[in-house]
């Protein structure tokens, strides 16, 4: 089975690192060491397509006092079941690829990671958690003597909810121009009721309607939609997703960016850098603003509550009226 690298990273099944390799002890005395808490493989379900991906995310980090390198990152697949789905037995992008290797002064951290394409589907990828042979062994290896430096074996399944922010771009953008849960601007607030939050009010004043969220996010996170009026005439809608938990914030991050790389021109102000980190982005109030052709418009906040919770803030606006020049 050929074996191929995408550019997409979508958590919807979640693998935490939880285990060391036999040969190669993952401790603080390491002279290299993959963080356990921070290396995941996100099963992704990819639409309209007969194969999904299994995306990996790993931080490395050089705890002694000299540089390292260069060296690459290899996966070693264990699990016959995991091996026939995708179709080979080791894997490196290096090897692949080609490349100069990664090198790491003392103290630096690198963040990368890699997509395998896998002959399965959601259903079939959950039964792997009652297999414990199944596994993937990320190896850190010195290019120049192809000595494994520090391995880590990841073979635990845990799993979030299946649903993303990938609904968003499809209720807010569509043909260049900008818009909200699909719905037409400046149509009267009971036409929105009619078509769209029939039994989800939260709360209802003249200028505003407050909807529960639906998207299938994790528990935790508190999803909003409000729909804002003027002169009866809807001109703007907000999503707000508020969580304590900044792991999940930094996904969430980092599963937008994705989406937003897709399917959107860069914004106008700043870039989508700002996404790698949320929980930092923030906590500086970091901000994004695209422009439609039509003159809507698209910004995500990244902020904080006054409870210290962080807040994904996405506000489209309805088209505004053409600049008058200078007089």
């Amino acid at each position: 089975m050929l074996k191929r690298i995408f550019l997409i990273v979508v958590a919807l099944i979640t693998i935490a690192g939880c285990g060391k390799s036999a040969a190669n002890d993952n401790t603080d005395s390491s002279n290299i060491v993959i963080d356990e808490q921070t290396t995941k493989i996100h099963f992704v379900e990819l639409s309209n397509q007969n194969e999904n991906l299994l995306s990996i995310e790993y931080r490395i980090t050089n705890q002694t006092k000299e540089s390292i390198g260069p060296f690459y990152v290899n996966y070693v697949i264990h699990g016959q079941t995991l091996h026939d789905l995708l179709g080979f037995k080791e894997y490196s992008s290096y090897k692949e690829l080609g490349g100069e290797g990664i090198k790491l002064e003392s103290g630096d951290t690198y963040q990368g990671g890699d997509n395998l394409q896998i002959s399965t589907e959601k259903g079939d990828f959950i039964n792997f958690q009652d297999e414990n042979s199944n596994a993937i062994e990320i190896q850190i290896v010195d290019i120049e003597t192809e000595t494994v430096l520090t391995s880590l074996k990841i073979h635990k399944f845990s799993f979030v909810n299946d649903g993303s922010l990938s609904q968003l771009l499809e209720k807010t953008s569509k043909d260049g121009s900008f818009l909200f849960e699909n719905l037409p601007w400046l149509i009267s607030k009971q036409e929105v009721i009619d078509q769209q939050v029939q039994g989800a009010i939260q709360s209802e004043e003249t200028n505003r309607i407050i909807v529960e969220g639906a998207l299938d996010l994790d528990a935790e996170v508190e999803q909003t939609v409000i729909y804002n009026f003027q002169d009866d005439q809807l001109v703007s809608g907000e999503y707000w997703f508020v969580t304590s938990d900044e792991q999940y914030f930094v996904e969430m991050g980092k599963e937008l960016k994705a989406l937003l790389t897709n399917g959107l021109s860069e914004p106008r102000t700043n870039n989508l850098a700002v996404l790698d980190q949320a929980a930092r982005s923030s906590e500086q109030g970091e901000h994004m603003i695209w422009e439609g052709l039509d003159r809507s418009g698209l910004r995500i906040n990244l902020l904080m509550t006054d409870q210290g919770d962080y807040l994904l803030q996405i506000h489209a606006t309805s088209p505004q009226p053409e600049r008058e020049g200078l007089q």
